[in-house]
């Protein structure tokens, strides 16, 4: 049985699946899948598209918010397995701390890296900081939730203030900055 339960909805997908969609044959990380709900829009392009995708969860949730008390009550990891199987996405798992996983990375060989883990400042910006250099010339780094303060403080720390794109959805903005050819 199917559990997608989570935070995203059509018209995230639609900003998420039109980035992913012109990645043939690359890498794409997604930084917090909870159960599945948001990688299950992008995993069949993926593949389609011959493009490795990676998911980095701690499946614990944030005790900031109500993701902690309901990992404490599920197998967050084992339903998004069961998820992935259930819809026929492939992809690879590293069950860690955001930050830890961006080491088996090299600087410049992500396609796009998806953030949507812990919400708060810190968390935000140590994932910019970690995963930003990973993204190659003319790749993408993006998220959700820019209505969330942690957010928006941290990406206007890190980009300066509103050098981002965003567009509204129903869950909260989504939003995305391209990285430019290197010197």
């Amino acid at each position: 049985m199917i559990d997608l339960q989570g935070w995203f909805g059509d018209a995230e997908a639609s900003c998420y699946k039109n980035l992913v969609r012109d990645i043939h044959g690359g890498v794409v990380v997604e930084v917090g899948c909870w159960k599945g709900l948001s990688t299950s829009f992008i995993g069949r392009i993926c593949d389609e598209n011959e493009t490795r995708l990676v998911v980095v969860d701690t499946f614990k949730g944030a005790e900031s918010d109500e993701s902690a008390g309901l990992a404490r009550d599920e197998n967050i990891k084992k339903i998004f397995i069961n998820n992935m199987r259930e819809l026929g996405i492939h992809c690879e798992i590293l069950d860690g701390p955001s930050v830890n996983a961006s080491v088996f990375f090299k600087d410049e060989s992500v396609d796009l890296v998806m953030l949507d883990a812990n919400h708060e400042y810190e968390h935000v910006l140590a994932d910019l900081k970690s995963w930003w250099p990973k993204v190659k010339p003319r790749g993408w780094i993006c998220g959700h939730d820019v209505s969330k303060k942690g957010v928006s403080r941290a990406l206007d720390e890190y980009f300066g203030h509103r050098q981002y794109e965003v567009a509204s959805t129903s869950y909260g903005p989504c939003w995305w900055q391209k990285r430019g050819p290197l010197p």
